[in-house]
């Protein structure tokens, strides 16, 4: 009973006050042993009830108080059985039912204090009894009988001690039964009786300052139930309305912050700031209401949803900002805080619309992107990103297709923003997008031509300056207007600083060029050998370079003309004219050698193309097409029935220095993979494990190692190995843990997860019952504790089975005590109790289970559509509670249970 209350005096009652505990169980002792020679009914009935009342002053002292009370409640029980004088007899049952209560018997501590009602109403005692029997019926969950007996006392007003805490109590009865009107209007009087109906500070919060700690923790209490069943009531009962309802507009903007709090505590934001707007929107003025528009955002931020934010974000920079309107009585563009946040608000609202201009490519979305960039630059033009805003803006116009719109944003940029560090590459973005308006004929275009030459004149030092012109002459080349094209190329030629080497020599190398890009490859090379012809010793090596670009490129375009052996001809051709080392021209040769193996090989001429792969393997070591041309040759002798040279071939890629870890895994898992093959399957796990042990793998090869041998393993049905192996996997991810580790990992604890599982579920109860339940909780924990690692690492697919599995544990431990054999020779009655314990017992196991299914459901937007395990989650929870469970609820990311 709540400690708020009588001291349990009254007549009759003897104060032990000054007693210790042991002397008061000395004094037990003392009565106990004097009893036995006492004759006299009388003395007897008085030394027994000094008895009790001293076993129940000593319940109240000691922290297990059961023993003392039950000692004590048999003793009254048993005087109660005599017939004694009204008022002893109501002094009994009230102290009985103190017994029962600490015995926690509140079943007969309720018959005791309703006998007391019943038959003694004008007792001195009666308005306690009732409160003592509201607490006990209160605690039981029997919330409607407390809120009758709480009833009964609240008429009584003041003039009982037990006035406030009845009413306070009776409202939280009412909300446990739903009834949240009635809930609501007994913890408004609570709040109106011992805070008033205007305590509230200069900012609207409540002022609990001229309240005692008991009085406020009983408002705060009572506070928090308001909040309660307003949010439970909904949009069915506002805010506004209880206040105007309970004569307490006071506290309109403390009850609206506490109902915020509230909702975001349990993960409602949006609703939060729903509460938020409302209260901004029908008190503007109030001095907290410019706070409230933060906390809304605040709010709406915590959703996760940007498109809820913006829309609130922009109403503030509108308000704040464009308006320049007063925060708590001061400009809030002349204040530094606000300043700042606005500033945040307006570029995060820019880049957001820009985004979603992106996203969705509706003309009405770039509009409105341009025009919150108009609004930054309105506030903001001299910040770092009010600079990069026109440059920002012309990208967005180019997006839009507004190229020539675009373009003036771009030149603004450029030429009309001070101090801009991205002037030059604004300039640069202009041409662009004014070649992107004028399409096809951009080359004769003069605004193009224009733009470009103002900005090679006004940024010469700029990489693209002379590239700029370069392209232009190209296009007009293109275009098939060499005049045009010879002028520009003069001003690439007299450009100051010069262009770079390539630059100067495009205008050079029209004839080449133009050949090579109409795929007149033959052309291209006669062209490339009369400049080769006619270039110095420094450039001699570079036009080899272009020379034995376009050789390769017939080679190619022969390839692709399905002629093979005609392309190897020619790749060969160019092996013999190219050095072999020291120039750009040579690894071209090296490629073309490689090529021309492929090209006879695909002309069906094996031999000749694996001697070239020897060859090219010998020339060139080092090349990065060396291991694919050790594969290839591997794979060439595997076609040819020569097996001993293809396994030769990869062992060589095995014991080869410096062989990239990718080759040695693929040489090692190829050796293995044939072994598999053929049967071999002891050979291939040597060949595994002796890379594993001695090759010194990298993480991500011992892996694949670990995954191979675990399959391998499984498939010869060697299921101890398997399982060391993924005891393996799971420590190389402890050491060195990557995405790939942790989902190779997790997958490996949840299959031993699945061996825990299911020594679980073997185990069968038995009676007696405790003995084989010892046995399967340990299991039960064991399996739960290999799921919850499994869940650890994060890796949905296995979360999701995880759960189910989890959740499984926990049914089937339900089932298999409603299912236990029940122990032989019970009464009906000990069998119904053993029933109804093994029912409590069981109830929390199927309840955990179907809360971590139903979470698991949460996982589907997290996971593949077809997720296995979020479908069986579903299902199971449809044949589990079929009328609940038809829709899905939304129970947090909470899934597995930790032990």
């Amino acid at each position: 009973m709540s400690a708020q209350v009588s001291d349990r005096g009254g007549a009759g009652f003897e104060d032990f006050s000054a007693l210790s505990q042991s002397d008061l169980t000395s004094e037990i002792r003392r009565v106990e042993t004097s009893l036995p020679t006492v004759t006299d009914g009388t003395r007897r009935f008085q030394l027994q009830r000094r008895i009790a009342d001293l076993q129940l002053e000593l319940a109240t002292r000691v922290d297990r108080p059961y023993d003392h009370a039950r000692a004590a409640l048999t003793i009254y029980n048993r005087q109660l059985s005599f017939r004694t004088f009204p008022a002893q007899e109501a002094e009994l049952l009230y102290r009985s039912a103190y017994a029962a209560e600490l015995a926690g018997d509140f079943s007969a501590g309720i018959v005791a204090l309703t006998r007391l009602i019943a038959n003694y109403p004008n007792a001195e005692l009666v308005p306690e009894a009732y409160f003592r029997r509201a607490e006990m019926r209160f605690v039981t969950g029997s919330y409607g009988p407390a809120e009758g007996d709480y009833g009964y006392l609240v008429p009584l007003g003041r003039d009982t001690a037990f006035f406030i805490e009845s009413l306070y109590k009776r409202g939280w009865s009412r909300y446990r039964q739903r009834d949240y009107r009635g809930a609501l209007q007994d913890q408004a009087r609570v709040v109106a009786e011992v805070l008033g109906r205007t305590a509230v500070t200069p900012r609207g919060r409540f002022d609990f300052s001229r309240l005692s700690l008991a009085q406020k923790s009983i408002v705060e209490d009572a506070i928090r139930n308001i909040v309660l069943d307003l949010a439970a009531l909904g949009d069915r009962y506002s805010v506004a309305r209880f206040v105007s309802d309970a004569e307490l507009a006071a506290y309109d903007y403390a009850l609206s912050r506490r109902l915020m709090a509230y909702w975001r505590e349990i993960g409602r934001p949006d609703i939060a700031a729903l509460e938020a707007g409302q209260f901004v929107e029908r008190n503007p003025t109030h001095p907290s209401s410019d706070e409230l528009r933060l906390v809304m955002i605040e709010s709406l931020e915590q959703t996760g949803q940007p498109a809820q934010v913006i829309p609130a974000k922009k109403a503030f920079v509108k308000r704040y900002g464009l308006e320049n309107s007063a925060w708590q009585d001061q400009p809030s563009m002349q204040q530094p805080a606000q300043r700042e946040r606005i500033e945040a608000y307006a570029r995060e609202i820019t880049q957001w619309e820009h985004a979603q201009a992106q996203r969705t490519g509706q003309p009405a979305a770039y509009d409105e992107a341009a025009r919150w960039y108009e609004h930054y630059l309105t506030l903001f033009p001299q910040t770092t990103f009010g600079r990069r805003v026109p440059l920002l803006m012309g990208d967005l116009l180019l997006e839009s297709g507004r190229a020539d719109a675009a373009a003036r944003s771009y030149q603004r940029a450029a030429y009309d923003t001070p101090d801009n560090p991205e002037a030059a590459e604004a300039a640069l973005a202009g041409v662009l997008a004014l070649r992107k308006a004028a399409g096809s004929g951009f080359a004769s275009d003069a605004g193009v031509e224009a733009a470009s030459i103002r900005f090679a004149s006004q940024f010469p030092d700029h990489p693209q300056a002379t590239a700029v012109l370069a392209n232009l002459a190209e296009a007009r080349y293109d275009a098939r207007d060499l005049e045009a094209a010879g002028a520009m190329a003069d001003r690439v030629l007299a450009h100051q600083p010069p262009a770079s080497p390539a630059v100067r020599r495009s205008a050079l190398q029209i004839q080449a060029a133009a050949a090579s890009q109409t795929g007149q490859y033959a052309q291209a090379e006669a062209a490339l050998r009369q400049r080769l012809a006619l270039a110095s010793p420094e450039e001699s090596a570079l036009w080899r370079e272009h020379l034995a670009r376009a050789i390769y490129r017939q080679g190619e375009a022969q390839l692709q003309a399905g002629e093979p052996a005609a392309a190897g001809q020619t790749f060969l051709r160019l092996v013999e004219e190219m050095p072999a080392q020291g120039e750009a021209a040579s690894r071209i040769r090296a490629t073309a050698m490689y090529d021309a193996a492929n090209a006879f090989g695909q002309a069906g001429q094996s031999e000749l193309s694996l001697s070239i792969l020897e060859r090219f393997r010998s020339a060139y070591p080092q090349h990065p097409r060396a291991q694919d041309a050790n594969n290839q040759l591997a794979t060439g002798y595997l076609d040819s029935g020569n097996n001993e040279r293809a396994l030769e071939e990869l062992r060589r890629l095995l014991n080869q220095p410096g062989v990239d870890a990718r080759t040695r895994r693929d040489a090692t898992l190829e050796i293995g993979r044939l072994q598999v093959e053929t049967g071999q399957y002891e050979a291939a796990s040597r060949t595994y494990k002796d890379f594993y042990y001695r090759g010194d793998p990298s993480p991500e090869e011992a892996l694949e190692l670990q995954g191979r041998l675990i399959n391998l393993y499984v498939r010869s049905g060697d299921k101890e190995k398997a399982d060391y192996w993924r005891e393996q996997i799971i420590q190389t991810d402890r050491q060195n843990s990557t995405p790939t580790s942790r989902t190779l990992a997790a997958e490996a604890a949840l299959s031993l997860a699945d061996d825990a599982r299911l020594r679980y579920e073997d185990i069968t109860l038995t009676v007696p019952l405790q003995r084989s339940l010892a046995a399967k909780r340990a299991a039960f924990q064991t399996a739960l504790e290999a799921y919850a690692r499994a869940d650890d690492y994060g890796i949905a697919s296995v979360s999701t089975a995880a759960a189910f599995h989890t959740a499984s544990l926990y049914l089937e431990l339900h089932d298999a005590l409603v299912q236990a054999p029940r122990p032989a020779g019970m009464t009906e009655e000990q069998a119904l109790e053993y029933e109804q314990a093994i029912n409590a017992r069981a109830l929390p196991f199927r309840s955990d289970g179907v809360d971590i299914l139903q979470a698991n459901l949460q996982r589907a937007d997290r996971v593949a559509a077809d997720d296995p395990w979020i479908a069986q989650s579903r299902e199971r929870l449809r044949a589990l509670e079929p009328a609940q469970f038809s829709r899905t609820e939304r129970l947090g990311d909470a899934v597995i249970r930790r032990p």
